[in-house]
């Protein structure tokens, strides 16, 4: 996972929109975070992720429902953290997580993209529909 040289393991956490790139868009997400980050990644998900894509799984829409359940198909391959406190929503745990963690968020949430650069933390986000970016400072 990640790139060449020995500076500590940068943590991204990718939600679930994020998640669902792959399937939606059809931008390669690993090969974009390896071209974006300079340095070794851990990919992380939140449980609350994995519960939301459970549930757009079921979606009558069926581009949603299959792109949420290809997304869990990827999210298989990650870490999964579960967080001791669940409660509250998700966007404002993977913001308290990401501040006490020293994460990079991969989001497509302009909400949590604000609340995320309000407290200084990096967004990664699709930008022209072809290719990721990054937002903040490392």
């Amino acid at each position: 996972m990640g790139t060449n040289n020995s500076n500590p393991v940068l943590k991204v956490i990718l939600d679930t929109n994020f998640l669902m790139v792959p399937f939606e868009i059809g931008i390669n997400i690993i090969s974009e975070l390896d071209r974006l980050i300079k340095q070794n990644y851990e990919i992380i998900i939140l449980k609350g992720t994995i519960d939301e894509l459970k549930g757009l799984s079921q979606n009558p829409k069926l581009k949603i429902r299959r792109a949420a359940k290809l997304a869990l198909e990827m999210a298989e391959r990650y870490k999964v953290v579960e967080l001791a406190n669940q409660n509250g929503n998700l966007d404002d745990l993977i913001v308290k997580f990401s501040k006490s963690m020293y994460c990079v968020v991969a989001t497509n949430d302009r909400n949590l993209r604000r609340k995320l650069k309000s407290e200084g933390i990096p967004t990664i986000f699709v930008r022209q529909k072809s290719h990721l970016q990054m937002e903040g400072h490392l």
